[in-house]
């Protein structure tokens, strides 16, 4: 099951967004949970040209990588 979590807009693109998502049992009964980071250009967020999953688990992980980069 997907449940959608949010949608970033680009600045400087028009129908531009980084969309996440978080899907349950992904790869079959049983499986873990991710969270589905996307891009897309031409303004679907509910199926981006492009995707990541990244395990649950290692969310927290990234989170901390990713605040190291603030502008």
């Amino acid at each position: 099951m997907k449940t959608n979590l949010g949608a970033i807009s680009y600045q400087d693109r028009e129908n531009s967004f980084i969309t996440i998502a978080q899907i349950d049992e992904p790869y079959g009964p049983g499986s873990d949970s991710v969270i589905s980071i996307g891009c897309t250009l031409k303004g679907d967020i509910e199926n981006p040209s492009w995707k990541v999953h990244v395990p649950k688990y290692m969310i927290s992980e990234l989170i901390e990588i990713l605040s190291t980069c603030k502008v």
